[in-house]
């Protein structure tokens, strides 16, 4: 079954996008730089609004980084609902290096942001 963006508030969506993009190969691990704020926790590497899905990710090396791009946009295409989809590199794993460990983590604060004043 393929989740959309619109159902269950998107928060199956923006599980499904991680879970996906992590399956890609020459993806090797999502990037802690952007996240979905989810109630009572956070999804590390995924952003959503209503035009754009932003995947933020380290790579490994090895594969062109245009390459992991396509294969994302295949694989993503039944949960992006039509929105575009925007991939952002934060890194790359040399060989011999360690994938950083996922970071998705109950939520205890609001986004940076969120409720300010400005």
């Amino acid at each position: 079954m393929t989740a959309s963006l619109d159902e269950h508030g998107g928060i199956a969506a923006v599980d499904m996008i991680r879970a996906l993009a992590l399956r890609c190969p020459g993806v090797a691990a999502m990037s802690p730089t952007a996240r979905s704020y989810l109630p009572g926790r956070t999804v590390a590497g995924v952003t959503v609004d209503e035009h754009r899905v932003d995947v933020h990710l380290i790579a490994r090396y090895g594969t062109p980084l245009p390459t992991i791009t396509e294969r994302l946009e295949v694989l993503l295409l039944p949960v992006t609902a039509g929105r575009s989809l925007h991939v952002h590199f934060e890194g790359i794993v040399l060989p011999g290096e360690t994938a950083p460990v996922e970071d998705d983590q109950p939520s205890a604060a609001t986004p940076t942001g969120a409720g300010a004043d400005g």
